[in-house]
């Protein structure tokens, strides 16, 4: 998997909104638990679904994005499969998005 570097909404997000993701989707897995972090481009293999319209509503942040549920980790991922945040409970995400140079 490659990884990029790219300005991402995640850090927008108030601890509330990080919360309300997580709690949104870590109950819906996506498939085979995997390994990904910030950054890292998604293979083909992995199952993105959109975020849900109820979800993006209340967090508009995520509106355009599609998420992957791997274990206990909830990936928001970008329209070219990069992983944009990853959301490990309801109080502290394990990354932080990256803006580019």
């Amino acid at each position: 998997m490659r990884r990029y570097r790219l300005p991402i909404p995640y850090k927008t997000l108030t601890d509330d909104q990080r919360r309300a993701v997580y709690q949104a989707l870590k109950g819906q897995a996506t498939g085979p638990e995997f390994n990904a972090d910030v950054g890292v481009e998604l293979p083909p293999a992995v199952e993105l679904r959109p975020v849900p319209a109820e979800l993006a509503a209340h967090v508009l942040q995520t509106r355009e994005y599609s998420y992957a549920v791997t274990g206990d980790r909830v990936l928001l991922v970008g329209t070219s499969r990069i992983v944009t945040g990853v959301f490990v409970d309801a109080n502290v995400p394990t990354s932080e998005g990256r803006r580019g140079p």
